[in-house]
């Protein structure tokens, strides 16, 4: 196990993280069941919901120091491939046994005496299928494509920051500096401010965070019927977590050499993960609920009261010494990106742009193109 400080109780070894691998298996399998029959959309919002549980699982082990980096993501490899294994073996999305077989085979095999077998009875496409679905395709692969590069990125670039802030910036005035704003805090302390720094440093907590997006996106789904500001959340905070634990461990920044008013998490200090998670959950959130309704003065006051809630964090995890003001600079700066990276997959694409994706010119042999989504 990891030689930290740890919250909970572990035995056994650390390789892989069993917490992770379970997560990973069990909740896409009842995202698999509970969406079995849904839109194609639906399907996609309880599969995201299962990947953000997953990864918030994972996430905690590691910030609990129960296991490395490594663990938690051979624990999410290990469950996902399980799960895609049995989801194949008995049937895929249909979740009808024995379906794959028959495709390798070529011949059906028997139903149960009395049951109707609709496999003899052929589905014909209607018009445009066949595009709408191309359609989706390419709006999927481009989404994976913006996420994965935009974690590249942000993990290239934090890292570098990073390196340059421990090795070079903190042998310097502005190092010093740096310190001294955790000192100044420290100096003016009281128990009343200790308090409510307390409450609004729990208001980025990896608990808190993970339960207000995991109902946000289950009400957004419910209340808008439609997978897009759901997916769009859960994916910038899934974006901003994986990429905050790797560039945690990879940075290793030490904490603020001050008293620090809460036990310090096995991450490093480098980015603030309080403060890039709340820009992610809380900005993220409001910027979605502001594209939902008509009126400025709405969208405004949720910028507002989100960035308020965000800078109320990041002075809170200064002023309880847990972190240093570039650090929580550092976290800002990953939360907008990552919410940035969220919104610019989830913005659909111009209709020119669409045809071009899936290969129209001419008269399409599937339809109009003024009728696809």
């Amino acid at each position: 196990r990891p030689d930290v400080a740890r919250f909970v109780h572990v035995s056994g070894s650390s390789f892989p993280s069993g917490h992770s691998t379970a997560a990973a298996a069990v909740w896409a399998a009842v995202a698999l069941a509970l969406s079995n029959g849904r839109p194609r959309r639906v399907r996609a919002a309880f599969g995201a919901l299962a990947a953000l549980v997953a990864v918030a699982v994972g996430a905690t082990r590691a910030l609990l120091g129960a296991h490395w980096l490594t663990d938690v993501l051979a624990g999410l490899a290990l469950g996902w491939s399980w799960f895609t294994l049995v989801a194949v073996t008995f049937g895929g999305r249909l979740l009808r046994a024995a379906a794959p077989v028959e495709l390798a085979v070529g011949v059906p095999l028997p139903v149960a005496p009395g049951a109707v077998d609709d496999r003899a009875t052929p589905v014909l496409s209607a018009p445009g299928t066949g595009s709408r679905r191309r359609l989706r395709s390419a709006g999927a692969r481009r989404a994976l494509l913006v996420l994965v590069a935009s974690y590249a990125t942000f993990v290239a670039l934090g890292s570098a920051v990073g390196w340059f802030i421990v090795h070079i910036v903190d042998h310097s005035r502005i190092g010093r500096a740096d310190v001294d704003a955790n000192r100044w805090f420290v100096q003016h302390r009281t128990a009343g401010l200790d308090r409510l720094t307390g409450w609004l440093s729990n208001a980025g907590s990896t608990t808190v965070v993970v339960g207000l997006a995991v109902v946000a996106v289950v009400v957004l789904l419910v209340t808008t019927r439609s997978w897009r500001p759901a997916t769009t959340l859960a994916s910038g905070l899934v974006l901003e977590v994986s990429a905050f634990v790797t560039m945690a461990n990879v940075v290793g920044r030490s904490r603020p050499d001050v008293v620090r008013l809460d036990p310090s998490p096995p991450t490093s200090s480098f980015p603030s993960g309080h403060t890039a998670a709340s820009v992610a959950l809380y900005l993220g959130l409001a910027l979605v609920l502001g594209g939902l309704v008509r009126s400025a003065r709405v969208r405004a006051a949720l910028i507002v009261v989100s960035g308020t809630v965000v800078a109320a964090v990041a002075v809170a995890r200064v002023y309880r010494g847990m972190h240093h003001v570039s650090d929580v600079v550092a976290g800002c700066v990953l939360g907008l990106a990552s919410v940035a990276a969220s919104r610019h997959w989830s913005t659909p694409a111009s209709p020119a742009r669409a045809l071009r994706e899936v290969g129209f010119a001419g008269d399409h042999p599937e339809g109009d193109p003024a009728t696809l989504p």
